[in-house]
C-alpha cells in the first residue's frame, strides 16, 4: 500500500518547504494517531473515519493531555487528510467537520495573577521578553474567539519584516500548527514557546 504519511512529508518538504520543526510536528501527531488506530481498529490511516478520529481525540483528554496538545493533533489530521483528499486518495476528509469541545474555561493564571504572571518565566528573561510575554498572551486573548494567526496577525507581520522574509517565508512561518488553536487551549509553557517564536 503506499505510504500517504511519507508522501505527506515528501509533499511537506519538497512543495509547502516547511521547516524542519513543523514537518517534525505534523508527522509526530500523524505517526502517534496511525499506530492508535492500528492497535485498537487493525487499520491503515487511510481507512481512518470521523468516529474514529473523535475516539483518539477523546483518549487523548483521557491521557491526560493538554487542551493545546489534542487541539494541535486535532489541526495536524486536518492538514494531512486535506492533503490526502487533495491527491485523490479519499473523496472527503474523516476530519472536515470535528471540532475540540473547550467546554467552560477560566482565564489562565498568566492574566489573572499580577505579579505572579511573570513568576513562571525563566528567571534571567530579559525585559524586553517579559514584555513582548505579555503582550502576546493580551493579544490572544483580547480576541478570544479568534485563531492567533488571526488575532496575533500585528505581532506575526512585525516578526516578519524584522526579519526580512518573503510571504512564502511568512505563509510557512504561520503553518505551524499552534496558529490554528485559540488562546484558552495554551498553557504558560505553550504561551512562552509562542513568545519565543515571535522573538
Amino acid at each position: 500500500m503506499l505510504d500517504l504519511i511519507g508522501a505527506y512529508e515528501n509533499y511537506l518538504t519538497k512543495v509547502k518547504q516547511a521547516s524542519a520543526n513543523t514537518i517534525a510536528s505534523y508527522l509526530r501527531d500523524i505517526r502517534q494517531f496511525a499506530g492508535w488506530l492500528k492497535q485498537v481498529g487493525n487499520a491503515d490511516v487511510v481507512d481512518a473515519t470521523q468516529l474514529n478520529i473523535s475516539d483518539y481525540l477523546s483518549h487523548l483528554e483521557q491521557d491526560g493531555r493538554s487542551g493545546a496538545t489534542v487541539s494541535r493533533s486535532l489541526a495536524s489530521l486536518k492538514n494531512f487528510f486535506s492533503y490526502v483528499v487533495s491527491s485523490g486518495f479519499l473523496e472527503k476528509s474523516p476530519v472536515m467537520d470535528l471540532h475540540v469541545d473547550r467546554g467552560e474555561k477560566k482565564l489562565p493564571q498568566i492574566l489573572t495573577g499580577g505579579d505572579q504572571t511573570f513568576r513562571q518565566l525563566p528567571a534571567l528573561a530579559p525585559k524586553s521578553f517579559r514584555q513582548l510575554f505579555k503582550t502576546v498572551v493580551k493579544t490572544g486573548f483580547n480576541q478570544r474567539r479568534k485563531t492567533l494567526r488571526n488575532s496575533l496577525k500585528p505581532l506575526i507581520r512585525s516578526k516578519a519584516d524584522r526579519e526580512g522574509w518573503s510571504e512564502e517565508q511568512l505563509a510557512e512561518f504561520v503553518s505551524d500548527p499552534v496558529f490554528e488553536l485559540r488562546p484558552e487551549r495554551l498553557s504558560v509553557e505553550d504561551f512562552i514557546a509562542l513568545t519565543l517564536k515571535l522573538s
